[in-house]
C-alpha cells in the first residue's frame, strides 16, 4: 500500500512539473526579448545574446522509509514512518555566436528598441507588466501589448531556424538546411526594403 502510495504520488509530482516547466518556455523567451531590448536602448548596436531551448528534463522521486523498534525491560513498541520527496527539472541550451544570425538579431532590436509600446523606467504599482533592466536601466511592456513582444520573439525564432548552427549561407552544415541569397537579402536589408520585422502601432 505504502509502495503505492509512493508511486501514485510521483506520477502526480511529476505532471505537475512537466506543465510548470512547459510554462516556463514563454516566459524564458520573453525575458531574453525584453533583456536585449534594455540593452539595446541604453547602448545601441551592443551585441545581443541568445539561447536556444533544444531538451528538457523533469523527474521526481519519493523515497518512504518505516521503521520498527522494541525497548526492554519495559516493554514498548514504536512505529515509525518517514518520506522525503526530491524534484529535480532543467533545460539544455544552446548559445548561439553564429555571425550571420547575430547581424540580423542587432537589426531586428535596432528597429525596435524605441517602438512605442515600451516604456521607459518600471511599471505603476499593480500593473500588470513585462519587465526587464540592463543595470539600473529598466524599461516595461504592458499587458496589453504583449502582441508585439510576441511578434519580435517570433521573428527572432525565425531568425535562429534560418541562422543557427545547423545553416550556413549558401550551403549546409549539420542540419542539412540551405539559405538561399534571396532569403539573406531579405533578413539584412536595410530600411524600407523587404525585412523579417513586425509591423508596430504608431
Amino acid at each position: 500500500m505504502i509502495a503505492g502510495c509512493a508511486v501514485s504520488c510521483t506520477s502526480v509530482q511529476s505532471q505537475r512539473m512537466l506543465l510548470a516547466q512547459g510554462r516556463t518556455i514563454t516566459n524564458i523567451q520573453y525575458e531574453e526579448v525584453m533583456d536585449n531590448l534594455a540593452m539595446a536602448r541604453r547602448v545601441p548596436g551592443i551585441l545581443p545574446w541568445h539561447l536556444s531551448l533544444t531538451k528538457g528534463s523533469v523527474s521526481a522521486q519519493n523515497t518512504v522509509t518505516p521503521s520498527f523498534s522494541t525497548v526492554w525491560p519495559t516493554i514498548s513498541h514504536t512505529l515509525g514512518l518517514s518520506a522525503t520527496y526530491q524534484q529535480q527539472h532543467g533545460w539544455d541550451v544552446v548559445p548561439f555566436d553564429d555571425p550571420i544570425f547575430l547581424r540580423a538579431a542587432i537589426k531586428l532590436y535596432a528597429e525596435h528598441a524605441n517602438d512605442p509600446w515600451i516604456n521607459e523606467g518600471k511599471p505603476p504599482a499593480g500593473r500588470e507588466a513585462f519587465t526587464a533592466h540592463d543595470g539600473s536601466y529598466y524599461i516595461w511592456v504592458d499587458a496589453k501589448d504583449v502582441s508585439h513582444l510576441t511578434s519580435l520573439s517570433l521573428a527572432l525564432l525565425d531568425a535562429e531556424k534560418t541562422h543557427g548552427p545547423s545553416a550556413t549561407p549558401g550551403g549546409t552544415a549539420g542540419g542539412g538546411k540551405t539559405i538561399s541569397p534571396k532569403m539573406m537579402s531579405k533578413i539584412l536589408a536595410p530600411s524600407g526594403g523587404q525585412q523579417m520585422l513586425i509591423n508596430p502601432v504608431r
